[in-house]
């Protein structure tokens, strides 16, 4: 565990339980929807490099205008 988390830690026992609680929420709830985020990344990284790379043959063909 790296200094600064565990230094929030040390900080986070001198709360209340409802707060820790809490606390242990958030951090649950971010780690979670992060996940999912690269999960979601990972599902349309090959969509999203084929987009790129049809981007870039209409730019070097000059087929593309600007906006």
């Amino acid at each position: 565990m790296v200094k600064r988390l565990e230094a929030v830690f040390l900080k986070a026992e001198h709360l209340s339980d409802r707060d820790q609680e809490a606390l242990a929420g958030i951090i649950e709830t971010e780690m979670i929807d992060d996940a999912r985020w690269q999960a979601r990344f990972e599902e349309t990284s090959q969509t999203l490099t084929k987009i790129v790379e049809r981007a870039k043959s209409h730019f070097r063909s000059g087929s593309c205008s600007e906006l």
